[in-house]
């Protein structure tokens, strides 16, 4: 998947990077990156194909991740800058979706045409956005 292609790329770079991917993909498995900045403070976030409903999966639904509403004023105040990354024909993530969290955040918005769910291998804007969130503020 794209998510360990960028892993990949990242272990050789930096050993800060690799522990902030790490960390990044735990909560993601859990409890999400988004969700998380609404209660604390985060350098940035990054989302690729985000969405905020269960899109009417039974198992989505269960977790009650998509449960309580977003607190979007929360999350623009925890986070430094947010950066996303979406596409028109992505099969499983309805734009709407994505221009929820587009407006919620006030991300600087990607919106491509024909990139999908991002499954391909290589996904350098993603890799080139990290890097310059990991960047020393000058």
């Amino acid at each position: 998947c794209m998510a360990a292609h960028l892993y990949a790329h990242l272990v050789y770079l930096h050993p800060l990077i690799v522990r902030v991917v790490e960390f990044a993909r735990a909560l993601t498995a859990r409890h999400g990156v988004v969700r998380y900045a609404e209660r604390y403070k985060v350098a940035g976030l990054v989302v690729v194909s985000g969405c905020v409903s269960d899109l009417g999966d039974a198992n989505e639904r269960k977790s009650g991740y998509y449960s309580r509403p977003w607190q979007w004023d929360s999350i623009r105040a925890n986070a430094r800058v947010v950066y996303q990354f979406g596409s028109s024909d992505d099969p499983f993530i309805p734009e709407h979706e994505m221009r929820t969290i587009e407006e919620g955040t006030q991300a600087n918005m990607t919106m491509y045409s024909a990139r999908g769910h991002f499954m391909d291998p290589t996904f350098p804007e993603l890799l080139a956005t990290v890097l310059q969130l990991v960047q020393p503020v000058s």
